[in-house]
Parts: C-alpha cells; sequence; structure tokens
C-alpha cells in the first residue's frame, strides 16, 4: 500500500478547520506533508500544486481539496497517526477522529470518476466566523454545515459486544447507541422543535463482524467498506483517542457507517453523568454526535451536538441544538 507523509500542521488547526487557505489549482498531484504546509501558510501554496474544492456538490470556498498522489486501495495517511483507504472512483469516505483533550478532526477523502484523489479538510459551519455567533445559546443558533453524503434508505445498524469496557454494561450500551441514532432520525432536541426529518434506523441486533476500522503502530485507519453499519469497541486506538467514525458513500449516497470508541476509557450510558464523574464520557452525547456524521452533519456551532469539541463528564450533546436540527431538516 501507498502511505503519504503525515499532515505537519498543528493540529488544533486541523481540527477546528482554522487557517486553511483556499488555492487556485490545476489537477498536478501534491504530497501530503507538502499540503499541510500550503494549509499552514498560504503564501507557500504554488498555484500549480493545489486545486480548489468548488467542482464538489456543496462545496463550500472555506475548505481546500488537495489533490493526492494516491491511486484507489492505497492506504494513505492524511494526517499524524490517521490514515484511510483511498475509495474506487465515484466513491469517498469521511472520517471523524475525537479525542479525549476535546479536540476533533474530520477530513473527505474522494475519488472521481477520473481517478483523482481528493483530501478535502473541512472547516467550521459559522457563517460570519464571529466570536459572539459561535456560541450564541444552543437554542439560537442556527448553523449548520452538512458533509458531501446523505442516506436514501434507512440504516440498519449492528452492535459488536466484544472487548467492551467494564464501565458499562451490555445492555446500557445498545439503550445508549439507539438513544444516539434516534437523536439524528427524531430530532430529540432542548428548544422545542418539532420533528420534520425523514431519516430513519433500525438496531438490527449484536454481530460477531468489526466494525471496518483498524488501528496498528499508532495509526488508525477507515478500511474498505463491507456494506454492513457496525459499532464496537476498539482495543488498540492510541491513548488519546477517544472515537472514530467513518462514512463511506457512492457519489452523494452514503452506503456505510462504522464507529469505533475507546475501551481504555471510562464510560456512563445514562442520560446525565454519575455523581463525583471524574474523567467519565457520556457515550449518548458522544454517540449522537458520531450518529450525526453518519447522516451527513459536519462540526458546527460550539453548544450544538455537532460542535467540534467535547469534555468529560459533559452529557448535554446528547440533545440536538437549533441548528443540528436544521442541518438535518436540510438533508431529510
Amino acid at each position: 500500500m501507498t502511505r503519504l507523509k503525515s499532515l505537519s500542521l498543528p493540529f488544533v488547526a486541523l481540527a477546528f478547520g482554522l487557517g486553511l487557505a483556499a488555492c487556485a489549482a490545476d489537477d498536478e498531484p501534491v504530497d501530503a506533508a507538502d499540503a499541510a504546509e500550503f494549509a499552514g501558510d498560504p503564501e507557500l501554496a504554488p498555484a500549480a500544486d493545489v486545486e480548489p474544492a468548488d467542482d464538489r456538490p456543496d462545496a463550500d470556498p472555506d475548505d481546500d481539496a488537495f489533490v493526492l498522489d494516491a491511486a484507489p486501495g492505497d492506504e494513505v495517511e492524511i494526517a499524524e497517526g490517521i490514515a484511510a483507504v483511498v475509495p474506487e472512483p465515484g466513491d469517498g469516505v469521511v472520517m471523524e477522529v475525537l479525542y479525549d483533550d476535546g479536540a476533533m478532526y474530520i477530513a473527505d477523502l474522494a475519488t472521481d470518476e477520473e481517478g483523482i484523489v481528493r483530501l478535502r479538510l473541512p472547516g467550521l459551519g459559522f457563517s460570519d466566523g464571529g466570536v459572539s455567533h459561535a456560541c450564541a445559546s444552543k437554542c439560537t443558533d442556527t448553523s449548520y454545515k452538512l458533509l458531501p453524503h446523505k442516506w436514501n434508505q434507512r440504516i440498519n445498524w449492528y452492535y459488536r459486544d466484544a472487548n467492551r469496557p467494564s464501565s458499562v454494561g451490555k445492555t446500557g450500551t445498545i439503550d445508549a447507541l439507539k438513544y444516539a441514532a434516534s437523536t439524528s432520525t427524531g430530532s430529540r432536541n432542548s428548544c422545542g422543535m418539532a420533528d420534520q426529518v425523514s431519516a430513519t434506523h433500525t438496531y438490527k441486533g449484536t454481530t460477531s463482524t468489526a466494525p471496518n476500522i483498524s488501528a496498528s503502530g499508532g495509526v488508525i485507519s477507515c478500511n474498505t467498506g463491507d456494506g454492513k453499519n457496525v459499532v464496537g469497541w476498539a482495543t488498540s486506538f492510541p491513548s488519546g483517542t477517544l472515537g472514530v467514525a467513518c462514512t463511506w458513500r457512492s457519489g452523494g449516497a452514503a452506503t456505510e457507517t462504522d464507529q469505533k470508541y475507546n475501551n481504555q476509557k471510562s464510560w456512563f450510558a445514562g442520560n446525565s453523568a454519575p455523581s463525583g464523574c471524574s474523567n467519565r464520557f457520556s457515550l449518548r452525547a458522544v454517540a449522537a454526535h458520531e450518529f450525526g456524521h453518519s447522516f451527513g452533519l459536519d462540526h458546527s456551532g460550539c453548544y450544538q451536538t455537532m460542535a467540534p469539541s467535547t469534555a468529560p463528564c459533559a452529557s448535554g450533546g446528547r440533545m440536538l441544538g437549533k441548528g443540528d436540527v436544521k442541518g438535518l431538516r436540510a438533508l431529510y
């Protein structure tokens, strides 16, 4: 497999979509390390080395898309410790990694019909970039941003109980995951907004099939999808990793979504943090965020479920905000 050099941007800039330059370009491929350097300093970016994302459906002019020297089936390391297998022509994969310090990283790796591979680093969904808007209250912030996929069918998903941590029981875990998926399909929110979202899901039971997310040598990777939607536990994630979600698509139609959570972390499965909570994470809130990505939501306002951050013992993200609901309505 071909593996590109890891990106060298300061991580917070990547996780929060800051400092990314919009560059004009042709189709000359760029090495991933060079792409990172260009993104960190637009003055370093020769016009012939990167290509903008404006030829993609719903492209955001604030996003960058870098043409990579890779082919379908190659595994490319798109950031330090984060990789994905390049999809077939016409297909793509969105990967999000959530860290226990609250940081998040999201990337979209896609191959067009001509076989050109592009890496897109989505920015945030703040329409005016102002601090007051970015941190508007949960029920006044209308900001949202969409990923390049949606489901044209019901999501039928499975749970793999192997390697579940002792901090949560099997029944509680399944209930928490079902709750999280239904948060998107049922528009469960804190703002009194009616459910007008047509997306649906069904929990199909347990499975021995593992999610198509691997971790080896400190690198987490979205592998090639198998068409089965599975949520499960990881035993070998790097220590700071909380969870990973990968969603594959063909054209703009989602075809598979998998999630893995770190079994070395301590979790709670109820609606609120247990008494004396310290450094435990809400499975309902974190999974609601990841299912939001599965259904097509990108990161948005800082008090929304899709906020690009999380914290121990915080469970408010299990309920959508106004922007989250408006984003789902725009998709479904």
